[in-house]
């Protein structure tokens, strides 16, 4: 698993407060998902180590603002994984200055 270092957080959460609408909870996701590639919901939820409920609304959110998107396993339907949109690698890239 990547990490993010505090000299690239710090800066990412000053940036998130001022102009982005996004929630702690809502980065944390978002920095897992870029570190790491498409999460089904248990796997975000235990890195996060959020709820159930609490990561279900953090995604919703970011689904909603075009961030991350849900996609079905090609070989077992059952299974939905979150992933990084385009746009939400865009927006996270602007957040924490990487190319």
């Amino acid at each position: 698993m990547s990490c993010y270092t505090a000299d690239e957080l710090i800066p990412a959460l000053d940036v998130l407060m001022r102009h982005r609408p996004l929630s702690a909870a809502s980065l944390a996701a978002l920095l897992i998902l870029d570190a790491d590639g498409k999460q089904t919901m248990g796997q975000l939820t235990g890195l996060c180590h959020f709820t159930t409920s609490a990561m279900t609304g953090t995604v919703d959110h970011l689904e909603g603002s075009k961030m991350v998107e849900r996609v079905h396993d090609e070989a077992d339907r059952r299974i939905v994984y979150v992933q990084l949109t385009e746009h939400g690698k865009r927006e996270l890239s602007h957040i924490t200055k990487k190319p």
